[in-house]
């Protein structure tokens, strides 16, 4: 059985956008803020790749996604 391989979601903001992908390919898991693991591969889909430093720490996650349009709308039967 092989180790996980595992890469901090603060890992990966400190570094430029070229060598944060290089990190994610290496890695099976990433760490998020909240302490959750996600699938490397597809944490690749949520990283911006424009504005990747001027974004809030909160809409870089996977675990914090905007909130849906329809958010307080309700289905009626």
């Amino acid at each position: 059985m092989s180790p996980m391989r595992v890469v901090s979601v603060f890992e990966l903001r400190e570094l430029p956008l070229e060598e944060a992908m290089k990190k994610l390919d290496e890695a099976d898991w990433v760490l998020d803020e909240d302490s959750l693991f996600y699938p490397a591969d597809l944490y690749r889909e949520f990283i911006p790749a424009n504005n990747w430093r001027n974004l809030p720490k909160r809409e870089k996650t996977a675990s914090h996604p905007k909130r849906p349009r329809n958010y307080y709308r309700r289905v009626r039967p």
